[in-house]
């Protein structure tokens, strides 16, 4: 998959990665993802980590990076687990917007 990844890359065209934290996991080394999508409600600080490191690798021409964290803020324990994340993506340098 690595390889198909960096052939893809490699031509310049735009793409959309679309991949599980199994998959898009440790070993993705992708420095031209710009935008992460957190669908899953994780709260390890370590995992959140690394999902936001997937988008903050720069390129030569990148500038920001996105991350839009989705939460159900009706259910007390996700909406717990999205103030962790919060945080832990305070302290990596993003600033939280809600929509």
């Amino acid at each position: 998959m690595q390889e198909q990844l960096s052939e893809i890359v490699e031509s310049g065209d735009p793409f959309v990665l679309v991949a599980m934290d199994k998959i898009a996991g440790e070993g993705l080394d992708l420095p031209t993802l710009d935008t992460v999508f957190l669908a899953m409600p994780i709260s390890f600080k370590g995992r959140i980590i690394q999902q936001l490191g997937r988008i903050t690798r720069t390129t030569n021409d990148e500038t920001t990076a996105t991350a839009h964290d989705f939460a159900d803020l009706n259910v007390p324990v996700l909406q717990q687990m999205h103030a962790r994340r919060t945080r832990v993506a305070r302290k990596e340098g993003f600033i939280p917007v809600r929509d």
